[in-house]
């Protein structure tokens, strides 16, 4: 049976998950066009390092590390944000360039720099 999606709200809080190793920041901004990327992905809700890593990649990592934000503040900077849980993951989001006309933007420079800008804020646990 495939996981029922939800409708994110803005006020949701969203975690991204990151490695950093050899000095690294750990995180992704940009689609890693090179596989066909078209989307960078999150998770619902303010998940811990330790959790993340086991969500994405089974194993836990010392090397783990979680930034956070909201959908809004995503939205916010014209990104797409929706709910997109796998059968492993049921608390994936997927983050998608705004739309130009009748295809996404390019992913450039530009919107890296958008993506980290709503990735700064820090919020306090719940």
């Amino acid at each position: 049976m495939a996981a029922q999606t939800i409708e994110v709200p803005d006020d949701a809080q969203l975690t991204q998950y990151g490695e950093a190793i050899g000095g690294s920041p750990g995180f992704r901004n940009r689609l890693r066009a090179e596989v066909g990327e078209t989307e960078v992905s999150l998770m619902l809700g303010r998940v811990d390092p330790l959790a993340a890593a086991m969500l994405v990649t089974h194993t836990p990592s010392a090397f783990a590390v979680v930034r956070h934000c909201t959908a809004g503040g995503l939205r916010s900077r014209g990104f797409v944000v929706r709910h997109t849980p796998s059968p492993t993951n049921g608390l994936h989001v997927s983050v998608s360039a705004p739309t130009a006309g009748p295809a996404p933007a390019v992913w450039d420079d530009r919107l890296a720099d958008l993506f980290d800008e709503a990735l700064a804020g820090e919020f306090p646990a719940p």
